[in-house]
């Protein structure tokens, strides 16, 4: 059995099964002839979106002898992706000069599959898709050629529910079938098949995009919520807990994270990786994005190196990651003063050690990998004092406490006693401890020559009678009031000068650099070049009287523009001086 006179039985037993109405009592020669379907444009949609802008469009035409001629145009589901939900095509009038284009899309009925709508103007549809055919048009009984356009749409809410597409391609059968007089006539059927393209909606794609997709590494074992990677250096001492971990967010095209996107391959050379704890972790695994991130953990296994962490997708590859895994075995210490002049008392963040194992690994997180020792407890009463790792200065900081003035060398050692110590810094820090008054203030800019618009530091430290420096000093009124005056205006942005009182604090962490404690300020030099720039202030009541005196400094600002510019205005100058005395 041909295909067409399959087509021509399925619609022949729908109309049947539709209790189409139809008039049989008409003119023998009542005929319709040269009935065609012509597609305009196959149809597309997504699998999220599916709607009369881009379905697709035929084209029914026929020719008509009397009244009652007229066609009856369906559609039916032909083929349709693997695993596709069941979809009902949908006919629309699309074209104004269709007759009676506000019957619009019809319903398929309880018994009906699919829509059915009738050419001919004054015949009506219900919504049970039977068709009436009234003979109503006695005037129009001439010959004449009816053409009607429709859109052929895929209907995704079927029973009140919306039903997703499938990516692929459907066909659908549109079927024209011609009354002569009102009379089916089966053997005039015409059909037609029309595509519908359907591709997946960029943000339901699972495919990851390097524009939006991400992969953070962080220190620890949960994500520090940054977006940028953590430098990362851990003990390589074997663990079945995280050091350090990667967050890894896919994204699509669309910048949406869906779960289940493509699966994630992690692999490292020295440590091992998987995810929540369980399951199995090793040099290489692949792991299944579920959620709408993944965390990777990276454990140690005790060996000490660089790791290099490859993270990738199918069609992904993220920049290689970094992480340090150091020894616990030290094997030799950096010291570095960070405060010259201590107080009697607590003395926090006096001095760095950063101690490194013999692949030259830094311990990174350690508390006990450095020991301060004094060399006078009676100075300085540190003695085997551990020292706390800080991330701000990559190293172990000690903090040492002055007992009384003096002078005190300290050395840093591997160990709480110098009986099991295997190491000691080839560095000794020689510290001061001060218990003096504040005499006097000193003004000073960190640099004498800057750029117009230059970013500049003026520091305040407070010295005792003797010119030396003192110990961090609490908030006084070490400036008159007014605090600092200067000739020549700072640039936007820079800091109020005016206070009075104040606290000094050490800054090593921060600029200006410093291990003396200082009261520091941020200003922008004039714009304009070629100036010397004097800032002023006056000893305050915290001070003696002695200490109670105008202070200054002074800083340049030069224009390598400017001044070459009046080294060419100075020449001309000249080379005019010495024609007009030739002339003479």
């Amino acid at each position: 059995m041909s295909t067409k006179t399959n087509f021509k039985r399925i619609a022949l037993v729908a109309v049947a099964s539709l209790g189409l109405g139809v008039l049989s009592s008409v003119p023998s020669q009542a005929a319709v002839s040269s009935l065609s379907i012509t597609v305009g444009a196959n149809g597309t949609a997504t699998t999220k979106v599916s709607d009369s802008s881009t379905a697709a469009t035929i084209d029914v035409t026929y020719l008509k002898s009397a009244a009652m001629d007229t066609v009856a145009v369906s559609a039916v589901m032909k083929s349709a992706p693997t695993g596709a939900a069941t979809i009902s095509p949908t006919l629309m009038w699309n074209d104004s000069s269709t007759a009676n284009p506000s019957r619009g899309q019809l319903t398929p009925g309880a018994n009906a599959s699919t829509g059915i709508i009738a050419l001919k103007g004054n015949d009506t549809v219900t919504a049970g898709g039977a068709i009436t055919i009234s003979p109503v048009d006695t005037t129009s009984a001439a010959a004449a050629y009816v053409t009607g356009n429709f859109k052929v749409h895929l209907d995704t809410s079927t029973a009140g529910a919306n039903t997703a597409l499938t990516a692929g391609t459907y066909t659908i059968t549109v079927i024209a079938t011609p009354f002569n007089g009102g009379t089916v006539n089966s053997a005039g059927i015409v059909t037609k098949d029309v595509t519908y393209t359907v591709t997946t909606a960029t943000d339901s794609s699972l495919t990851t995009s390097a524009t939006y997709s991400t992969a953070v590494l962080s220190q620890g074992s949960a994500d520090a919520g940054s977006t940028i990677d953590s430098t990362v250096a851990v003990l390589s001492t074997a663990s079945a807990t995280a050091a350090a971990v990667i967050l890894v967010t896919l994204k699509n095209a669309s910048n949406t994270a869906v779960a289940g996107m493509e699966s994630v391959t992690v692999t490292t050379d020295l440590g091992n990786v998987g995810t929540g704890g369980s399951g199995a972790y090793g040099k290489s695994v692949t792991l299944q994005y579920s959620s709408t991130s993944l965390l990777v953990d990276i454990r140690p296994e005790g060996k000490a190196g660089v790791a290099t962490i490859v993270v990738s997708t199918p069609t992904l590859t993220f920049p290689a990651k970094k992480v340090i895994f150091y020894s616990p075995e030290v094997a030799s210490i950096k010291a570095t003063k960070l405060l010259n002049t201590l107080g009697v008392g607590a003395n926090p963040s006096s001095v760095l050690g950063v101690a490194t194992d013999s692949s030259g690994n830094a311990n990174a997180s350690s508390t006990n990998a450095v020991f301060a020792y004094s060399s006078d407890t009676s100075v300085v009463s540190n003695y085997g004092t551990v020292c706390a790792y800080s991330s701000a200065f990559s190293g172990q900081v000690c903090s040492l406490t002055g007992v009384k003035e003096g002078t005190a060398k300290i050395t840093l050692r591997d160990s709480s006693t110098v009986a099991t110590s295997k190491v000691a810094s080839t560095e000794t820090i020689e510290v001061v401890v001060s218990a003096k008054t504040a005499a006097t203030v000193k003004l000073a800019f960190d640099k004498a020559t800057y750029l117009p618009n230059e970013k500049a530091y003026i520091t305040i430290t407070v010295l005792d009678a003797a010119g030396k420096s003192l110990p961090t000093q609490a908030a006084s009124d070490f400036l008159a009031a007014g605090g600092i005056t200067s000739n020549i205006s700072f640039g936007n942005g820079s800091d109020t000068l005016t206070a009075s009182n104040f606290a000094t604090a050490q800054r090593n962490a921060t600029a200006p650099l410093s291990v003396e404690p200082v009261k520091a300020y941020t200003v922008f030099m004039p714009a304009a070049g070629a100036s010397a720039v004097t800032i002023t202030a006056k000893g305050g009541t915290a001070l003696p009287l002695a200490g109670q005196v105008t202070v200054t400094a002074t800083a340049t600002v030069t224009d390598s523009g400017a001044a070459a510019l009046a080294a060419v205005n100075a020449l001309a100058t000249t080379v005019a001086s010495l024609r007009t005395s030739l002339q003479h």
